[in-house]
């Protein structure tokens, strides 16, 4: 490109012209290189006149803007004999474009102040391409050049020419398609050098979409598509350009388990693996929320129970080794107990009546260790407890707290073949336990707020052979402990200043480093941090920057070696960021809604070694919100959507499980409720 300016006044005059073909300016015939004109025009000088060459033995089309005006001025173009050819003027200080085909020749151009304007100052862009016109005899739908059916692996590029100006005209170009499945079309039309805009219409006629920015502004098109024909109009806005034509097809993954049919909604909940099989509780409407399992075909998603209708419920679904099941419910005349369901033998049955009669044991906690399962209940006499099963019978594991006042064991969690859990024994307050299963063997592992008060532990995360967990003994505050499961190996990492402030929370094993969010300096400011039990520090040390600000990184959420996380910064909103342990290995992945928008990241699993979850975005050609199924490898380009469920509104895909190869989870499709879906 070319910009020319200081030189002598433009003739006012075709006779007088500026020569724009001397050695001076551009030393012959325009070229796909624009040169540039700077001048101005006004009450005294109304009119510049430019002498151009279209070189070759064949036709050119020929691209003229006029941009960088105060006031309204128009663009002409004539031939050599003084014929007016064609004029751009537009309203106002609105640029001006001028596009046609050209055959070879000398031309002039007029750069003219409008009647009533009193002057401004211009830039003139000049340039002549080869014309990209591929011959195919493609101006109607009956003509549509057909691009067979739209392949889901690759993209599909057509370059071509549309116009209605010049020596070559063809106003449409059409273009026929098939898509085998539901999907997303993603269509965009680029390299224009004039105005064309693109519409798209069904096996019918009918135009369901379209774009058409002004100039030589790209259009774009996505929407949703179900399978069918389909056909894409390219057409000039008085005037002619070449263009690319890209697409693209993305299918719609995912199956929906329809469990209660029509519009209402099965709500599935508890998403549970258990070998190759899906357990959760759903409502078909007839039966009330009953115990479900799913393969993941519709054939193999199917209810396993029919109890007490109006109010069973199962919950707490717990997997116990490769066959079984244990969950929580009320058969309507024993209260909320412990069941059991067999994959083995297809069989469900009530473990016991730990609250006789229609008392709710209302067990909860249900923790797997080994080959029993510990859980909490109220058996109507010691108040809330610690019982344990071995798959087939129940017991009272110990008395905690002697007598009816409930011991309340809280945060259940194994290791070291133990499990181990925060409890009250009335004498030294809520602290940190350990059970074999035994009474013997069910004890204190260390009294951390000595006496009576209550380090209440919660947060227990086991990273290798180290459990960490969060206390406060009362004079560090509430902070990082870390055990082996002994008093001596019991132990504080103090990090925050004085007894306030925020603890530690969302601890989150990733490999051998423990990672958790805390306010460091009760800034009322979340930041990251990481521990390998002897070395802890912030993993991103700038404070006033992400993700070290608002509530800091939320979901976290292992990946392999990668730590992924929602967190916020002004600039981008929530959005999905990853974390390797470095300061420079911590950053956004990508802007999934541009601009200070959220895409809110959430439902974060690891399925086959990538990053599934659930965010929101904005379809600026459809101006249309979306909340779908998002994958991601932690690089940007490789951080894209999923699913195409609801083509109106949300989705809203949640509790995304992995079972084996597939991927459960829920959405609403608009049409269905919501309901189950599998990948």
């Amino acid at each position: 490109m070319a910009t020319f300016s200081g030189f002598p006044d433009p003739g006012s005059t075709r006779s007088t012209a500026l020569d724009t073909t001397s050695a001076s300016y551009t030393g012959g015939s325009l070229s796909s290189t624009p040169n540039i004109f700077q001048d101005s025009v006004s009450s005294s000088d109304i009119s510049d006149y430019y002498k151009i060459s279209i070189g070759g033995s064949s036709a050119s089309l020929l691209s003229m803007t006029l941009d960088g005006l105060s006031d309204n001025a128009s663009l002409n173009l004539y031939t050599q004999t003084g014929t007016l050819l064609q004029t751009a003027n537009f309203s106002g200080t609105a640029s001006e474009l001028l596009t046609r085909t050209l055959s070879p020749g000398i031309y002039y151009v007029r750069v003219g102040l409008v009647n009533g304007a009193v002057g401004t100052n211009y830039n003139l862009s000049l340039a002549a391409y080869s014309i990209q016109e591929s011959g195919i005899s493609d101006n109607t739908r009956a003509t549509a050049q057909n691009i067979g059916t739209l392949s889901i692996s690759s993209p599909t590029t057509y370059i071509d020419f549309v116009g209605s100006k010049g020596v070559i005209t063809d106003s449409n170009d059409y273009y026929k398609f098939n898509i085998a499945t539901d999907g997303k079309l993603n269509l965009s039309l680029q390299d224009l050098v004039g105005n064309a805009n693109v519409e798209l219409y069904n096996n019918s006629g009918t135009r369901i979409a379209f774009s058409n920015n002004p100039y030589t502004t790209s259009e774009s098109i996505i929407k949703d598509l179900t399978s069918g024909t389909y056909y894409i109009r390219v057409y000039d806005n008085t005037g002619a350009t070449n263009y690319t034509l890209n697409l693209s097809f993305e299918s719609k993954k995912g199956k929906r388990l329809d469990i209660w049919s029509g519009p209402n909604s099965s709500n599935p909940d508890s998403l549970t693996a258990l070998g190759s099989t899906l357990y959760f509780t759903a409502n078909d409407g007839s039966s009330g929320v009953q115990l479900w399992k799913s393969d993941g075909s519709v054939a193999g998603t199917s209810r396993i129970t029919n109890l007490n209708p109006s109010g069973f419920n199962p919950a707490n679904l717990t997997a116990f080794g490769t066959t079984k099941l244990f969950f929580t419910a009320d058969d309507g005349s024993t209260g909320r107990e412990l069941w059991v369901y067999d994959s083995s033998t297809n069989t469900t049955t009530r473990l016991s009546d730990i609250n006789p009669s229609a008392g709710n044991a209302n067990p909860q906690n249900l923790t797997v260790v080994g080959n029993r399962l510990f859980f909490t209940a109220d058996n109507g006499s010691n108040g809330r407890e610690l019982w344990v099963s071995d798959g087939n019978t129940v017991s009272l594991v110990k008395d905690i707290y002697t007598g009816a006042t409930s011991s309340n064991p809280s945060s259940l969690l194994a290791f070291g073949g133990k499990l181990y859990f925060a409890a009250n024994d009335g004498v030294n307050g809520t602290e940190l336990w350990s059970s074999d299963g035994t009474a013997a063997g069910t004890t204190l592992v260390k009294d951390v707020a000595i006496g009576g008060a209550s380090s209440v532990p919660a947060n227990l995360t086991v990273v290798g052979s180290t459990l960490y967990f969060t206390a406060n003994d009362g004079s560090t505050g509430i902070e990082l402990w870390k055990s082996d499961g002994t008093v001596g190996g019991t132990s504080v990492i103090d990090l925050t200043p004085g007894t306030g402030g925020f603890g530690p929370t969302l601890l989150t094993a990733v490999g051998s480093t423990l990672y958790f969010v805390l306010d460091s300096n009760n800034d009322f400011k979340q930041e990251l941090w990481k521990s390998d039990g002897t070395n802890t520090a912030r993993v991103k040390s700038d404070l006033n920057a992400a993700p070290n600000l608002s509530f800091g990184p939320i979901n976290l959420t292992a990946v392999g070696s990668m730590l992924y996380f929602t967190t916020y910064d002004p600039n981008n909103g929530f959005e999905l960021w990853r974390s390797d342990g470095s300061d420079a290995g911590t950053y956004l992945v990508k802007d999934i809604w541009s601009g200070s928008n959220s895409s809110l990241p959430g439902s974060l699993v690891n399925f086959g070694g990538t990053l599934y979850f659930a965010a929101s975005t904005f379809n600026a050609s459809e101006e249309q919100t979306s909340r779908e199924v998002w994958s991601s490898d932690g690089t940007e380009a490789g951080t894209q959507q999923v699913t195409y469920i609801n083509s109106v509104d949300y989705a809203n895909p949640d509790k995304l499980t992995v079972v084996g190869d597939k991927l459960f989870f829920i959405a609403d499709d608009g049409i269905n409720g919501t309901e189950l879906w599998v990948l």
